[in-house]
């Protein structure tokens, strides 16, 4: 059946899983549905900061923290920030695009940012968007800090 006036609103699939019947299952697959994501400085050194970032990196006011991170490390005088990336599970355009800026603001300084253990569906968004050539990208936070 073709969507628009063919199709009665009642059988266009909702874009997230609801179950109507049972409110504590629909609030439970919309909290599985939301952005859950953490970041922590791991190591400091006196030039060189490794930011771990777990969960989903995607469109909402938690994913501006990685260009705000970026700034408060640059303006501390750290000119090597690796993200290790190994826990994070999913990420946006929005999320790349926090990449992009963040990327752009350590240039500005003279500074390196380096991306280390992106993985599946991670790795294959900055690939596709041709990211991957612009970002350096190594296996493990130990090889992107010898390489910076």
């Amino acid at each position: 059946m073709a969507w628009g006036r063919d199709c009665p609103s009642r059988t266009r699939p909702h874009p997230v899983p609801l179950i109507i019947s049972e409110v504590g299952a629909t609030a439970h697959i919309y909290d599985k549905m939301r952005l859950v994501l953490e970041m922590s400085i791991v190591r400091e050194e006196p030039d060189t900061a490794v930011i771990v970032v777990t969960g989903r990196i995607m469109l909402g006011p938690q994913s501006q923290r990685i260009e705000t991170e970026v700034r408060d490390l640059l303006e501390a005088g750290r000119r090597r920030i690796i993200f290790d990336l190994s826990g994070v599970t999913h990420i946006d355009s929005t999320g790349i695009g926090r990449f992009i800026a963040a990327l752009n603001a350590a240039m500005r300084q003279g500074s390196k940012l380096a991306i280390a253990g992106a993985g599946g569906q991670v790795r294959e968004g900055f690939r596709l968007t041709r990211l991957d050539t612009v970002f350096p990208f190594f296996e493990t936070v130990d090889a992107a800090r010898a390489a910076l």
